[in-house]
């Protein structure tokens, strides 16, 4: 392994922990101290390899935005059928699987952090941009095939999408334990499937 792969597993290795420390502990209280502990290392070397807190929150959302990408594509890549491609992307982004992939509490902390730090602020909005983006090019190559509601303007409708999933997402960890997660969450898709008309 050269000394870049060394690096890079290294920082991997760091966020790992900072991620653990952010669940368990909270953004406020994952210090660098805790996050050493669990890789039983001195607080001065995550700082060789990452200048601040704020530097491992880049590096994270990073980190988070592949996860979300690298899932989302497949999903619907081999789907020649536009109807059946739409139906299973509204699956996909309201399943449990989807949902769960980033503890909430990380997520949302991460999100906080940009209100304070333009960087990071610009991190989510390329996220959402790109995930907005196949969702237009989905809703519009299932107006251009006839399959959904004439009336669907994609460009908004892919805003909606966004705004119900994130919600959803908020919501359900919100309410944990307190609400039926499965059975909203497959009305919520039952309902987009109505408006889609799919």
């Amino acid at each position: 392994m050269g000394k870049e792969e060394k690096k890079v597993a290294k920082q991997q290795e760091i966020l790992k922990a900072f991620y653990l420390t952010v669940q368990s502990h909270g953004f406020e209280n994952a210090s660098m101290a805790r996050i050493a502990e669990i890789l039983d290392i001195r607080p001065s070397l995550i700082l060789h390899y990452f200048s601040s807190k704020e530097s491992m929150v880049v590096a994270m959302v990073d980190s988070i935005i592949q996860q979300y990408q690298g899932d989302f594509l497949p999903l619907i890549r081999n789907i020649q059928d536009p109807k059946e491609r739409l139906r299973k992307l509204v699956f996909g982004i309201f399943s449990l699987e989807w949902i769960s992939k980033v503890d909430n509490g990380v997520f949302y902390s991460f999100y906080a952090c940009g209100f304070q730090n333009q960087e990071i602020k610009n991190k989510f909005q390329v996220m959402y941009e790109t995930f907005k983006t196949i969702l237009v090019e989905e809703l519009q190559m299932g107006l251009d095939e006839g399959v959904i509601n004439e009336n669907i303007n994609p460009d908004l409708f892919a805003d909606f999408l966004i705004s119900i999933q994130e919600g959803n997402t908020y919501y359900q960890g919100l309410m944990r334990g307190k609400i039926r997660g499965k059975v909203t969450a497959d009305h919520h898709m039952e309902q987009i499937y109505f408006l889609l008309g799919i």
